[in-house]
């Protein structure tokens, strides 16, 4: 059976991981941690969440392999115009669903600014912001929410 793959598209710090555990919830189980913060699979194994789908260290291990088999195959990327050189999910994706998650831009700001610090500003946050949506527009997307 050909497995159901989604690719999520987001910024860092904006809130994406609630829509994708929000969603994996409403169609099987919740996830759990099954990799340090890179990897969630539910307890009926039908469905796998790679996060940070440009983290080379995934491909290196041959992690993906392992997980080819199951019903549905999710990964998220953040601030993608930034890495889509190191996408390294595709080839266990099979035609993916592609989603693009715009969330609230002032919360996405001050999340950045707490973690990150002065180099954050809020024009460099719109500026990652109008960086998705373009992309968004280049890239033939499934959803866009």
């Amino acid at each position: 059976m050909e497995n159901k793959s989604l690719i999520f598209y987001g910024l860092m710090r904006s809130g994406n991981h609630a829509i994708i555990h929000w969603l994996a919830k409403a169609i099987s189980s919740p996830l759990n941690k099954e990799y340090k913060t890179m990897i969630y699979t539910n307890k009926d194994k039908k469905l796998v969440f790679f996060n940070d789908c440009t983290n080379t260290v995934m491909q290196i291990m041959g992690i993906f392999n392992k997980y080819s088999d199951y019903d549905n195959i999710w990964g998220s990327v953040e601030d993608f115009y930034k890495k889509k050189e190191r996408l390294v999910i595709e080839p266990i994706l099979k035609n993916p669903i592609q989603v693009f998650i715009f969330r609230d831009l002032i919360d996405c700001y001050k999340s950045r600014k707490k973690l990150f610090g002065s180099d954050v500003t809020l024009e460099s946050t719109i500026d990652s912001y109008l960086k998705l949506y373009e992309e968004s527009q280049k890239t033939p997307s499934d959803i866009i929410i």
